[in-house]
Parts: structure tokens; sequence; C-alpha cells
């Protein structure tokens, strides 16, 4: 491969890194509990893109593809540490400890989060903080579109339920 074209490359590389770090660590936060656990797989994410070389230019739905690939790396590491501890601490809602009916609802849309399956809550945090549609859902997690779609709407209906609950509760 000529110089211009691995420099190319890894600009590609490099840009998609700046355009999706923050959301992929966000989406990592579902799987991994361990903020080093999730550094490894994001380096380990964007070492295995560069690796690719050329083949980069065939990938046509690239936040997708590097949500996929940081999603195996994940759980690769799963597998290897065998445990899987989830920590949905403040992803949706990091509050101020000044504002209390804040910080109350955020512990409660955690607790709820934390009472779905570990897929469900994969895609609600997919669908709901990263903003993928439904087709993206579907690729990142491995299932088919009405799949996704479904078990979204399950889980959504199941913390409306919890929350209501909750809220009932109180």
């Amino acid at each position: 491969m000529p110089p211009d074209d691995a420099a190319t490359l890894r600009d590609q590389v490099l840009a998609w890194f700046d355009a999706y770090k923050d959301s992929l660590y966000r989406y990592l936060r579902t799987l991994l509990y361990n903020p080093a656990d999730i550094d490894d797989v994001i380096q380990t994410t964007f070492l295995a893109l560069l690796e690719k070389g050329t083949a980069l230019r065939h990938i046509h739905h690239p936040k997708t593809y590097i949500y996929r690939v940081a999603r195996f790396k994940a759980i690769d590491l799963l597998r290897h540490y065998s445990h899987a501890a989830v920590s949905l601490e403040g992803l949706l809602v990091e509050p101020a400890h000044e504002v209390m009916p804040q910080r109350i609802l955020a512990e409660h849309v955690n607790w709820a989060l934390a009472q779905l399956t570990p897929l469900a809550r994969e895609t609600v945090v997919l669908k709901v903080c990263d903003k993928l549609t439904f087709r993206e859902v579907a690729q990142v997690t491995g299932c088919l579109l009405p799949t996704a779609a479904t078990r979204y709407m399950r889980a959504i209906h199941k913390l409306r339920t919890l929350l209501e609950e909750c809220h009932e509760n109180k």
C-alpha cells in the first residue's frame, strides 16, 4: 500500500474515532463495568480498523460497523474474564447533587434499566442514548430488524411499568 493510501486510511480511522468515541464509551458502559476495560475495548476496536487496511473502503455504514466490532471485542473480554458485571450508574442522567428531584429520577431510571435483561438494556441504550435506528440496532446486536424493534418496545413497556410502580410506592 502506498504511503499516501496508508495516511488517508489512518486519517479516516482517526476521524471515526473523534466522531464515535464518546457515544461508543457510553454504549460499552452497558456491557462492561470497568472503565479500563472500556478503554481497552475502544483501543482494540480502532486498532482492528487500522489493521483492515484498504478493506476500510468497503465499509458503508461506519457507525454500526464500529459498534459491532466493539461489541464483539467486549464480549470476548467478558468471556476472558468470565464475569458480566454491568453498571449503568449515571448513564442516562448525570444528576447534579443539589437538584434532588433529578437525582431521584436518575436513580429510578438506573434501577429500572438494571431490571432489564442485558439484551433489552443494550437495545434501549443504543436506541435512546446513541440514537441508532432499528436497522442499526439490529446490525450492532446481530439480530433481525423486527426482533430489535420488538425487543425495544417490550423493554420500554417494562421500564414504564417499573417506573410507574416506583412512583406509586413513593
